[in-house]
């Protein structure tokens, strides 16, 4: 009755009627069948946690880009065992704080089941408190290929087969059990970007042979079972992007086209050409695909001498060029190898610390 009312008072023509009656079917068809309002009207509603929209990022439904840093081993400390320098408390706060001031808005740091044992997840609870003070992002990486920090070794195509639904090495639980837990004690946190499954992920069994079908199926089950128990979080495979075992040729581009990966990465080291061929590649691969592609890891020498090293001001420059040619190229987000460790090593050739003009690079581009 209030409606007529209201309709008649107003004289609402038959057909601005008609358009609204025919509007709130077409609101009321797309809520049925599952389309948000950003897909009906083409807008990206405010969150604070960061999502992906075409070839782009979105936080508090704005466009997103982000600069950071990595630091491998951020959850090492003295509770547990750790793997590399060990940190206080104290002496993470000092950290966020500093990479704060160079206006860094992202960190990738690794957090295997070594580091919690799948039990103890107080440092990571404490970077969650610190990604919040300091205002940034952390990207996870959940599993490495390689030795370092985690049990198994060098993962093989048997691993993506089916080792990783079993307890491997000295681990109690089994990658996807550990999941299970992490993904689901984390999955409301907004402070998490991002998931990536592994760290530089490439498939080949004991006698060199490419194993495509394993690395595609593992990534097919894990990323479909991240998005099962969170529906917040981007995930992110994690590969190198150079034609490694696994992800050759249009092998990449197949991997990344599963529904449930949601970010394509770029790993560059010791290449001094601004736009390397591979990444050449994986920006067409991102445009096809029409999702976005970031720089999960890029290095170049300093602190050495010989071939493929260079001072700490030409490391600048050749980053600030490449950095100008992947944001130019549409990049979404570009993080170097390494951030300063906690007690610094000269024989880290690929750290950098506030002192060096590297952090300025970074500092201009976070800005």
């Amino acid at each position: 009755m209030r409606v007529v009312t209201i309709l008649h008072k107003h004289r609402f023509s038959k057909s601005v009627l008609l358009s609204m009656f025919l509007l709130v079917i077409i609101v009321i068809t797309c809520v049925s069948i599952g389309l948000s309002y950003s897909h009906l009207f083409g807008f990206v509603p405010a969150s604070r946690f960061v999502s992906a929209r075409g070839r782009q990022l979105f936080l508090d439904g704005h466009p997103f880009r982000f600069v950071g840093v990595n630091r491998y081993n951020l959850l090492s400390s003295d509770h547990h065992r750790s793997c590399g320098e060990s940190w206080t408390y104290q002496e993470l706060d000092h950290y966020f704080a500093e990479m704060n001031r160079l206006n860094i808005t992202a960190i990738r740091f690794w957090a295997f089941q070594d580091f919690t044992n799948g039990t103890d997840f107080s440092a990571f609870d404490y970077l969650i408190s610190l990604s919040d003070k300091y205002g940034i992002k952390l990207i996870p990486t959940l599993e490495n290929q390689w030795s370092d920090c985690t049990q198994g070794g060098y993962k093989y195509d048997s691993w993506y087969r089916s080792g990783y639904l079993a307890p491997y090495g000295d681990y109690p639980l089994s990658f996807k059990d550990y999941l299970k837990i992490i993904v689901s004690r984390y999955k409301n946190n907004q402070e998490i970007m991002m998931w990536q499954i592994m760290n530089e992920a490439e498939s080949k069994d004991i006698n060199n042979n490419q194993d495509f079908q394993a690395l595609y199926s593992f990534a097919k089950d894990i990323s479909s079972y991240i998005k099962s128990l969170d529906s917040n979080h981007l995930i992110s495979l994690g590969t190198i992007g150079s034609d490694q075992p696994g992800t050759q040729g249009d092998d990449y581009r197949r991997l990344y086209a599963l529904s449930t990966l949601d970010v394509l990465e770029y790993h560059d080291y010791d290449d001094t050409s601004p736009f390397p061929n591979y990444l050449s590649q994986r920006f067409e691969d991102s445009r096809i695909l029409n999702k976005p592609l970031f720089m999960g890891e890029a290095g170049i020498k300093s602190h050495c001498t010989g071939i493929g090293c260079y001072t700490q001001q030409q490391r600048a420059d050749l980053f600030r060029a490449k950095m100008n040619a992947f944001f130019r190229e549409g990049g979404v987000g570009y993080l170097l190898w390494s951030y300063r460790d906690n007690y610094p090593n000269p024989d880290q050739v690929y750290e950098f610390d506030a002192s060096d003009p590297l952090a300025q690079v970074v500092k201009s581009f976070a800005s």
